[in-house]
């Protein structure tokens, strides 16, 4: 099978998901009792239909069908319909079919047999198009036995069953049965036959569904109450790799390292998501399982409940801020214990902390790691004129006793030659800039903005940025507190949510962005004169550049209000409980 025809199932399978209705018999089992309880991957959309027009009603999809956008979107899908026709040659389907496939349940999983390799398993349900999918296996199934390939049928009780074994990739097998306008397709022909047992009701095994992992896991990933979520996913990384490599001998040494560095104490992870959810655009939900008690690495996620405010200095106009607390010395002394254990014990005194005392005149643990509070924060903020790299970021630390931090920091900076540093006073604090080293190729400064690095204590936080331009934002904020990120109506309009879904919980790290700026930002780099004559210098060689240069040209974007009508803040939020660390990710949804 070449890279075009695999294409164009991953195609039919994945984009068809976004624009399909769907046709569920009533009495099918879920994916998830269907599975064996050794199942390692397992990635389900519920409802392609209901997937599909959810998707319709996010921001993305409503931007898409807006009267002033739809010509420059129709206008690209255009030309991916032309790139197309060469594939649709080959398998015989027009791409508005070939996307409309899939109409119901999509499943795909990893599952290990008795002996060999994990082996792949895929159904989805055809709908009133399961001729037109039938039609496409055919076709591509004609191809591959032109080439050499050949086919063996089968029956389990009504169900037809054949199994293509292909020329090429050692003799795999790809099994294909039908049964309810529902393709299922596997590279092991047992385990389609025990799903089939299994769905005919015939068969009895120990399924997914009551394995602890997977449910402990779903039980957190379960959207809103009144919108179940449209898509679940389900991963058990340590066995699978363990399967995977069960004949490789550097695979299994480098399974027994990470077993000796506590990796293996991640049990599972999955997570789940949800499309216009009420007043939601969109929810995401992670769920990393661990091993109780935590030990060597899992032990080094040691996120701790905190203050998540916004500091006084976070700016008005973040585009984005990220605050977390975090229990340094755990993750310090696991570190220490880890390096000792592999290279020797006395080792990370010799090879760290003697150097760095030595070299830097720095004691790492007590003037570094203790100095710590613990809250670690990340702003980005974007810095005009527009350009590629216009979002810069700002890193503060806080700090236990400030002023012995910034005995220690100027003792450091001391040591920089005075050509490589200077010092800039600016309201009140002292900023420390780095001057970069020039290049021989400078980069074009309309088109990408040099970094200025710079440090400074402000209060009792290490603050550090690649934007002197931002640090002055940041002095200037703390100085005025209306000038304060804690202080806007969105970012209050997030914390509200936050809080609502923590309940009785505290957060070790949240977050809120404005994706408005980030778009206004493309926006004015799409419409900025020097883009659009790069743009238009590379159509010229470039299939894919013409084909956007010439959708602009003839519809260009709309004013830049019509575009931020549709976009909503977002926030994160991260706990850490005794099962594992949960991340739950959202945006708002503006009518």
């Amino acid at each position: 099978m070449n890279r075009l025809t695999t294409l164009t199932l991953m195609t039919a399978v994945v984009l068809g998901t976004w624009c399909s209705p769907r046709a569920i018999c009533a009495g099918r089992p879920v994916a998830s009792q269907l599975l064996p309880d050794t199942t390692l991957v397992y990635v389900r959309i519920d409802n392609a239909k209901d997937l599909a027009a959810r998707f319709q009603k996010t921001a993305t999809g409503r931007m898409a069908n807006d009267p002033n956008v739809k010509p420059l979107i129709g206008a690209l899908y255009g030309s991916l319909l032309e790139a197309y026709q060469r594939v649709e040659e080959q398998v015989g389907v027009p791409l508005d079919k070939l996307l409309s496939i899939p109409q119901g349940e999509i499943c795909f999983a990893v599952v290990p047999p008795a002996e060999g390799p994990p082996q792949i398993l895929l159904w989805f349900d055809a709908g009133d198009r399961f001729l037109d999918a039938r039609q496409l296996l055919d076709r591509l199934e004609e191809q591959l036995v032109g080439r050499g390939a050949t086919v063996t049928t089968d029956r389990i009780g009504d169900v037809p069953f054949s199994a293509l074994k292909l020329p090429f990739g050692q003799g795999r097998t790809i099994a294909r049965a039908e049964y309810d306008n529902v393709i299922c397709l596997s590279t092991d022909q047992t385990l389609l036959k025990q799903l089939l047992g299994v769905w005919l009701g015939g068969e009895k095994v120990k399924s997914l569904a009551d394995t602890p992992h997977f449910t402990t896991i779903m039980s957190r990933c379960q959207g809103e109450p009144q919108d179940p979520p449209q898509l679940s996913w389900y991963i058990d990384p340590i066995e699978l790799l363990r399967r995977a490599g069960r004949r490789d001998f550097s695979t299994q040494a480098g399974l027994a390292m990470l077993a000796a560095l506590g990796v293996d104490g991640v049990q599972a992870a999955g997570g789940s998501l949800t499309f216009a959810a009420q007043q939601f655009d969109g929810i995401g939900e992670t769920h990393l399982l661990l091993e109780t008690p935590r030990e060597g690495v899992v032990k080094m996620l040691a996120l701790d409940s905190g203050e998540v405010t916004p500091e006084p200095w976070v700016p008005r106009d973040a585009s984005a801020y990220v605050t977390m607390n975090w229990d340094v010395r755990q993750t310090y002394n696991e570190v220490v214990r880890l390096v000792n254990i592999l290279q020797g014990e006395g080792t990370f005194q010799k090879n760290v902390l003697d150097r760095v005392r030595d070299r830097a005149k720095l004691d790492l643990e007590k003037e570094v790691i203790d100095a710590a509070s613990g809250r670690f924060t990340l702003v980005t903020w974007i810095e005009r004129p527009p350009r590629w790299n216009s979002q810069c970021f700002l890193v503060g630390i806080r700090l236990k006793d400030a002023s012995a931090s910034r005995r220690v920091a100027e003792r450091l900076l001391a040591q920089v030659p005075p050509n490589e540093m200077t010092k800039e006073p600016f309201g009140g604090e002292t900023i420390y800039r780095f001057q970069p080293r020039r290049q021989n190729n400078q980069p074009d400064n309309q088109l990408i903005r040099q970094p200025t690095p710079c440090v400074a204590i402000v209060g009792d936080y290490l603050l550090l940025s690649d934007s002197i331009q931002l640090m002055h934002q940041v002095i200037v904020s703390r100085s005025d507190v209306s000038q304060s990120l804690a202080n806007e109506l969105d970012y209050k309009l997030i914390a509200s949510k936050i809080s609502r879904r923590l309940g009785e919980q505290k957060a070790g790290l949240v977050t809120f962005s404005r994706p408005e700026e980030g778009l206004r930002n493309v926006y004015e780099m799409v419409n900025s004169p020097t883009i659009r004559n790069q743009l238009a210098a590379g159509a010229a060689n470039n299939r894919a550049l013409k084909a956007l240069h010439d959708a602009l040209t003839k519809h260009p974007l709309p004013p830049f209000s019509v575009l931020a009508q549709y976009m909503a803040p977002a926030g994160s939020l991260m706990v850490n409980d005794e099962t594992g660390v949960h991340y739950t990710s959202f945006a708002l949804r503006r009518e």
